[in-house]
């Protein structure tokens, strides 16, 4: 087999033909690494690893690319790079990701719990399904959220939902049980709902001791 032509695509990258048909768009580093030229003769072998470098420098520079916009746990990077990239080399750059101190779960899980909980105002219900939805282990979501409770108290982001969006919808019974139902949907413990709602007593016309 013999490169026939290699011709400018984009950027640094450029397409290659063999025995006159495409074969694969390379970075200009990759083929002077290898030595491709118009008229080399290509192995097998040769030609998988060039494919395999190629791969390796897109799965890094896709990585890094996506931990630029936003922190990523480890299997949820792994599962985004595994759509493009053989398995092997996708974990490949996972681990690179952590050996470069870009990826670490325990970190992000704190980080991510403190949002949940304090700026989206979600309760542990609904925070544990978000961390997972990011990959995250279940020990690591039970420590985060265990952790920022101890300096966050739940009720507390029920009172301020109610004050900030569901105040005028407390003052008839049927209003409550949609407030409470909106609440739990975030995640919320009936319990939380309920004990903070005694603070906002229903008017006598209203009250059928639901609540109690």
């Amino acid at each position: 087999m013999r490169i026939t032509e290699i011709s400018h695509a984009k950027g640094t990258r450029y397409r290659v033909e063999v025995d006159g048909e495409y074969w694969a768009v390379l970075d200009a580093e990759i083929l002077a690494e290898f030595g491709f030229q118009p008229g080399a003769e290509l192995t097998p072998e040769r030609m998988q690893q060039a494919l395999q470098r190629a791969d390796r420098r897109r799965a890094r520079e896709r990585a890094l690319y996506l931990l630029t916009n936003r922190d990523h746990s480890a299997g949820e990077l792994l599962e985004k790079l595994a759509k493009n990239v053989d398995d092997d080399i996708a974990l490949e750059t996972v681990v690179r990701m952590q050996e470069l101190g870009l990826v670490n779960d325990a970190e992000y899980a704190k980080k991510l719990a403190v949002y949940l909980l304090t700026v989206k105002r979600f309760g542990v219900y609904r925070t544990k399904q978000e961390m997972r939805r990011k990959k995250l282990a279940d020990d690591l979501i039970e420590d985060a959220i265990e952790e920022t409770l101890t300096e966050h108290d739940p009720q507390e982001a029920v009172r301020e939902l109610i004050e900030r969006k569901y105040l005028r919808n407390l003052s008839t019974l049927q209003g409550r049980k949609k407030v409470t139902a909106a609440l739990m949907r975030l995640g919320h413990s009936y319990g939380d709902i309920r004990a903070v709602l005694e603070d906002y007593p229903l008017p006598e016309e209203e009250d059928d001791g639901y609540y109690k």
